[in-house]
Formats: structure tokens, sequence, C-alpha cells
């Protein structure tokens, strides 16, 4: 390293490749962001915290189906600004499952992750979660892309739908099915010879 290198690659060097948020930030212990991975096969979790019960529900299905998540406030790492971290999560994720509910649709928050998405030309997969309707920058984003109904309960056993079309976004291959047990074939015993 030269001391006519630029502050970044010094700070690129000190800490392995990651990325101060700020030049102020580059002394050691400051928050950094990591740069966008090449080929993320993430899903992006858009939700109300009002319904961040529903919304870890759907995350666990899809990552114990071999699907990788990314979810407000779980994957915010302590110390970083939320809103950057959102945009990060969107940047770093293949697509946008957005849970859409009373308190979703009337979320600043909701709305703002949605347009992002789209902005960034994600596909946005809605899903509902109770009967409420689209308004406003939810209705002209989502009102002509179907979407899959979790309205029922419990939310566990409707999440097949959801899962496969999450797989077939992220291009993610379904697990291994375990292999099918031959069973052996197995002597015939004759009790009278054993004695």
């Amino acid at each position: 390293m030269t001391a006519n290198s630029r502050w970044w690659e010094q700070a690129l060097a000190r800490r392995g490749g990651a990325l101060p948020i700020h030049p102020a930030d580059s002394h050691a212990g400051a928050a950094v962001r990591q740069p966008p991975a090449a080929a993320p096969r993430t899903a992006f979790l858009s939700h109300s915290s009002v319904d961040g019960a529903v919304a870890r529900e759907v995350c666990a299905e899809l990552e114990s189906q071999g699907m990788s998540c990314w979810m407000a406030p779980r994957d915010i790492v302590p110390g970083t600004e939320w809103a950057s971290a959102i945009v990060d999560g969107i940047a770093r994720s293949s697509l946008a499952v957005v849970l859409l509910s009373t308190s979703s649709v009337v979320s600043h928050e909701v709305r703002r992750e949605v347009e992002r998405a789209y902005k960034e030309g994600k596909p946005v997969l809605p899903v509902k979660i109770d009967a409420s309707t689209l308004e406003g920058t939810l209705a002209y984003y989502l009102a002509e892309v179907h979407w899959i109904d979790l309205t029922r309960r419990p939310v566990r056993r409707h999440l097949s739908p959801l899962v496969a079309r999450t797989r077939d976004l992220l291009g993610v291959a379904a697990p291994a099915a375990y292999p099918a047990v031959v069973a052996a074939e197995i002597p015939e015993v004759r009790l009278d010879r054993l004695f």
C-alpha cells in the first residue's frame, strides 16, 4: 500500500474487503457494509412489524427448504443505520416476498421496500395473510400481480405454494429426496433347523 493510495483502498485492505459506511468511519470499530454479492439467491421478506410472527414462520419454512431469507430486524447488524440496512438487504436479494395484511398495506416502510425492489428490477411476490385490500402505492405496484393466499390458519399447513414459487423465482433446486429404502431380501428362517 503506497502513500498515494485512496482512503477506500486502504480501508479495504485493513478490513479484508468490507467497505466503511463513510470515509470518516474508516477508523477501527466503525460499522461496515459488505459489497453486494455477485449472484444472490436470497428472498427479502417485507412485512409490517405487527406481522412479525407470521414473517418468522414463513422465513423458517423457506430456510428449512434450503432457501436463504433476509428479514428485518433479524438480519440488521446492531449499530448500522436501519434504512441503509434495508437498502442493502434488498440489493443483496434476488426476490422480494411481501406479506400483505391490514397493517402492511398502510405501512410506509413496506411501501418503500416494494418500490425499491421494483426500481432494482427484483421480482415481487405478494402473499396475502388476511383479507386486506391494496391501496395507493401498493395497489399501483401489485394490483396486476397474482398473489399467494395464506389467509387460512395455521399458516404452516398452507405454505407449500409459497415455497414452490419462491424456489422457482430464486432458481433453487428442491432438496434431494431421501433415497428410497430398498428392502433387502431376507432369507427364510426355518425354526425346525435351528435346534
